[in-house]
């Protein structure tokens, strides 16, 4: 025997209701930082922006951006290093990252942690510049000479 007491069952529905969220898409939010911040930026400044936002959604899906969480950061991060990215551009794509969500967050009145903020990085092992040959520097003076421009 089931009772309804006092509309119990109406409660039930309702509570267990997926619950509709207000966050952007991550596509949205990065739309949304580069109309408030890339105006006046140059080209190099909205296309990373656009790449690394691109990154997250290639790897992660074009989800709403508090639907991320801190594991599927390090997931980017794995994915990032397999692809051969040096860590310290990793470490800029994430401070882009970081940067577009924090502000829609702030925006759109969106509490919590930004998932990508705590994301451990491995130190970055500094790669040993070698020297150009001074048969090199010699061979392109002969040809900036040869080529005589105004450039040179």
């Amino acid at each position: 025997m089931q009772l309804d007491v006092m509309g119990l069952d109406n409660v039930q529905s309702r509570l267990f209701q997926p619950v509709k969220t207000s966050a952007p898409l991550m596509s949205e939010a990065t739309s949304f930082y580069l109309r408030l911040k890339g105006d006046g930026k140059d080209k190099v400044f909205v296309r990373a922006a656009q790449r690394n936002a691109d990154s997250v959604i290639e790897v992660l899906g074009d989800r709403p951006i508090n639907d991320y969480v801190s594991s599927e950061a390090g997931k980017l991060r794995d994915a990032l290093i397999d692809r051969g990215l040096a860590v310290t551009s990793i470490k800029r794509m994430f401070g882009s990252i970081k940067a577009i969500i924090n502000l829609a967050m702030a925006e759109h009145g969106i509490e919590g942690r930004n998932p990508f903020a705590s994301i451990h990085m491995p130190d970055a092992t500094p790669e040993e510049r070698q020297p150009i040959h001074l048969d090199d520097i010699r061979r392109i003076q002969h040809e900036c000479m040869n080529v005589d421009d105004e450039n040179r």
